[in-house]
């Protein structure tokens, strides 16, 4: 427990550190541009132009999930991919498990994943975001409360090692 908690402190750090900028500067990233404004939608039950989601694949890189041990990794190799339609996919290394919609409150920083079949859960998370670097939170309304992952964006599929 004392472990999980140390990990916790660590990861929460370089996630509020990574995402703080110092005042009277702008980090300049050409490789991913974090505009968040929202297009207007293609469609009227979601799609958004959030760059800062929908540039390139995210991989799930750490997380932290209530009582889960830290060293079986939870969500090693799984990504997802983030469409400007509304639409996003997701799997593990090279496959694709499955499919579903989102929706982001750029208000509230709260982000939706609506997955198109049962055997994945919805899910909301609250996001912090700093160039090639994400972190989600999650929120009590779908059970992720006290959930934490660290996302990068990739080019291509993870390895499997």
């Amino acid at each position: 427990m004392r472990l999980f908690l140390i990990f916790c402190s660590v990861l929460c750090g370089i996630a509020f550190g990574a995402c703080n900028q110092k005042q009277g500067t702008q980090a300049v990233d050409t490789k991913a541009p974090t505009n968040v404004e929202p297009a207007t939608p293609s469609k009227g039950d979601g799609g958004h132009d959030f760059t800062f989601l929908t540039y390139k694949m995210l991989q799930y890189r750490a997380a932290l999930v209530p009582g889960s041990d830290p060293k079986e990794a939870p969500y090693l190799g799984q990504w997802i991919k983030l469409d400007k339609d509304g639409t996003f996919k997701a799997g593990k290394y090279s496959e694709q498990s499955h499919t579903g919609k989102w929706t982001y409150n750029g208000e509230a920083k709260v982000l939706l994943l609506q997955p198109d079949v049962k055997e994945f859960k919805p899910s909301e998370w609250n996001v912090i975001f700093n160039d090639d670097m994400i972190v989600f939170i999650g929120t009590a309304t779908y059970g992720n409360s006290g959930t934490q992952i660290q996302l990068v964006r990739i080019d291509k599929f993870p390895e499997k090692k």
